[in-house]
């Protein structure tokens, strides 16, 4: 129903479902079943709904990781549902284009800083710090000075999302899928690789400034006004 376009019928079902998975006491199965209603709220355009959904999948999961023995399971558990992050952010920046001094592009942030925590902090030793992830405020005041830009990327299959960040400022900005942008990648990366091709006259090179100036564009372009100041850039 939900690829369908019929977004009713398929918040029924998925809300029939998650009674389901309630009653038999299958958390992964309601964790599922809310990331499932996210979507189905996010195509209806009921943001809020489908941010309340990812929150309480998002918490299932973290719960459901930390009873797994052993750091390298549960990095690898939580790598496989790393795609309820990538709905939960893409949320999130909706809500931010909705609303942008609501405060979600800040949240946002915190969420990519997040889960890209967890993964790291599974692999440290077992006596190695667990403080929470740094906030936006902890991070602009700890790695950035004013001469200073952060970018932060969050790749998603669907839409990518950039971040730049000051001492005092956080703009973010929407990029395409992480498809394309690889592709886009890896084909620069094959012709930087056969530069002896280049002389072959079948415009190697021009293909190759092209990508550059495209992915440039793609990359860096959304923040270009803001690294105009900076002697610095962090990425």
């Amino acid at each position: 129903h939900l690829w369908a376009g019929q977004y009713e019928k398929a918040h029924e079902f998925f809300s029939q479902a998650l009674v389901l998975q309630k009653a038999g006491e299958d958390a992964a199965g309601q964790a599922g079943m809310l990331q499932a209603l996210c979507r189905a709220e996010q195509a209806r355009g009921r943001l809020t709904a489908a941010r309340d959904h990812i929150e309480a999948a998002i918490k299932i999961i973290e719960s459901l990781r930390s009873r797994i023995e052993g750091p390298g399971l549960r990095a690898s558990y939580f790598s496989l549902k790393r795609d309820y992050y990538w709905h939960y952010i893409d949320v999130l920046m909706q809500l931010h284009q909705r609303d942008p001094s609501g405060g979600f592009e800040r949240i946002a942030f915190e969420a990519s800083e997040q889960a890209r925590a967890r993964t790291l902090l599974e692999y440290l030793h077992n006596d190695a710090p667990t403080s929470a992830p740094r906030t936006l405020r902890e991070v602009q005041q700890q790695l950035l000075d004013d001469d200073t830009l952060l970018l932060e990327y969050w790749m998603s299959p669907v839409r990518s999302y950039l971040w730049a960040v000051t001492t005092d400022t956080i703009r973010g900005f929407e990029l395409p899928g992480r498809d394309r942008l690889l592709a886009a990648f890896l084909e620069f990366r094959a012709i930087l690789a056969d530069r002896q091709g280049w002389d072959s006259g079948a415009g190697r090179f021009g293909r190759y400034q092209k990508l550059a100036a495209d992915l440039s564009r793609q990359l860096l372009g959304p923040a270009g006004a803001l690294l105009r100041n900076k002697k610095k850039l962090v990425i």
